[in-house]
């Protein structure tokens, strides 16, 4: 995902005062608004865990 590609969804995410205390202090110190800091958080970790073209599909099942 590129940052160009429009943000058209929308999903309501229940967290705890402090919780929210504390992304709103990360966002302030990352000089971003809340919402695109979430944003930033939720890309790097669905990205992250993405399997990359060169992983091993066939390999043996995790736990065997």
């Amino acid at each position: 995902m590129t940052t160009e590609e429009k943000k058209l969804a929308s999903i309501k995410v229940h967290v705890s005062e402090p919780l929210e205390l504390e992304l709103r202090r990360l966002a302030e110190r990352d000089d971003r608004k809340l919402s695109d800091y979430i944003g930033m958080i939720l890309r790097r970790h669905v990205y992250g865990h993405l399997p990359r073209a060169s992983d091993d599909q066939e390999g043996p099942i995790r736990g065997e």
